[in-house]
Parts: structure tokens; C-alpha cells; sequence
């Protein structure tokens, strides 16, 4: 899997078209969009929680990447 996640352009600026005026297709890349991140996300949460020494750095990427995930999920504006 990989987990070296980057977000496409194209989904920044789906994030920045109100809710009301998004296409079909750009509605279906947001979705796609967090599904990848929730992925990643959990991929990523179980080897934080298998490491027997985490540092302060893996700790902030983390939490890090759980915040675009939110901020994902409220771009789909649900």
C-alpha cells in the first residue's frame, strides 16, 4: 500500500467550489478522495499502534494526517 499520500490539485479546488455548484464528478473525487485518506489513515494508525518506541515527529505526521482527513470529510459537507 502506499502510504506516501499527496493531494491532487484538482481536489484543492473542488474544496473550494461551494457545496451547492459541485458537479457529480467532483462530489465523486471528494469521496474518493477521503476514501484514499481514510486508508492511509488506518494503514498508517496501526503501525503507529504495533511500534514498541514512537517519536514526537511520528506522533505530529499523525496527527497531522488526521487532520486533512477531517478536513476531507467536511469538504464533502455532510
Amino acid at each position: 500500500m502506499d502510504v506516501n499520500y499527496e493531494i491532487r490539485p484538482e481536489i484543492m479546488l473542488i474544496c473550494d467550489t461551494p457545496v451547492a455548484q459541485r458537479t457529480e464528478k467532483e462530489k465523486f473525487l471528494l469521496e474518493r478522495h477521503f476514501n484514499d485518506l481514510y486508508a492511509v489513515f488506518l494503514h498508517k494508525l496501526t503501525e503507529f499502534a504495533l511500534k514498541p518506541n514512537v517519536s514526537k515527529e511520528e506522533i505530529s505526521r499523525l496527527r497531522t494526517f488526521f487532520d486533512e482527513l477531517l478536513k476531507a470529510r467536511s469538504a464533502l459537507g455532510r
